[in-house]
C-alpha cells in the first residue's frame, strides 16, 4: 500500500512539475513573441524611413529637379527656404533654412501665384518647424512667384515672410 501511495505521490508531483513548466514555458514563449513583434515593428519603421529618405534623396538629386531659393521679405530679411520642384511633374518639396519662430496658434502657408494673377495654396507648415525635414507640397507647374505667409487664424490675418519670382 505504501508503495502504491508513493507511486501516486510521485506521479502527482511529476504532473504538478510538468503543469508548472508548461505555464512557465507558455509565458516565456508569449513574452518572446511580444519582443519579436516589437523588434519587427522597429525594423518596419526603419525600413519605411530608409525608403522615404532614399526616395527624397533621389528626387532632390535628380536632373529634372529644380532648386528655387525663396528669400525673406522686408520685415523678415533673414528668412529663407529651399523649394525642390520636378520640372516634369510639378512635384514639390520644401526645406526650411531659416524661418522666424511662430507665435502660438499661427502657421505658415505656401502659395503659388500664376501669370494670370490666380493664386493657389500649395501647403502649410505647422509648429514646431523641423529644419532637417522636407515638407511635401501640392504639385504645381508654370507659376510666376511663390510666397510663404505667417497666418494668424484667430485674427484672420496673414503676413508675407518669404517671396520669390520664378522665371520659366
Amino acid at each position: 500500500m505504501f508503495g502504491s501511495a508513493a507511486v501516486v505521490f510521485l506521479a502527482l508531483a511529476g504532473l504538478a512539475f510538468l503543469w508548472k513548466e508548461h505555464f512557465y514555458l507558455k509565458e516565456d514563449y508569449n513574452h518572446q513573441c511580444a519582443k519579436l513583434a516589437e523588434e519587427q515593428a522597429k525594423v518596419d519603421k526603419l525600413s519605411t524611413v530608409s525608403r522615404q529618405v532614399s526616395e527624397r534623396s533621389s528626387f532632390i538629386n535628380s536632373s529634372t529637379t529644380e532648386r528655387i531659393k525663396v528669400r525673406g521679405c522686408e520685415t523678415t530679411p533673414d528668412a529663407e527656404v529651399l523649394l525642390f520642384q520636378c520640372k516634369l511633374s510639378g512635384k514639390m518639396m520644401l526645406q526650411v533654412v531659416d524661418l522666424p519662430a511662430l507665435p502660438d496658434g499661427h502657421h505658415y502657408e505656401v502659395w503659388a501665384k500664376h501669370a494670370d494673377s490666380t493664386t493657389r495654396k500649395l501647403g502649410q507648415i505647422q509648429s514646431p518647424i523641423k529644419y532637417d525635414s522636407l515638407y511635401v507640397l501640392d504639385p504645381a507647374l508654370h507659376f510666376a512667384s511663390l510666397q510663404i505667409t505667417d497666418v494668424d487664424p484667430a485674427n484672420n490675418s496673414s503676413e508675407p515672410v518669404c517671396m520669390a519670382s520664378v522665371s520659366k
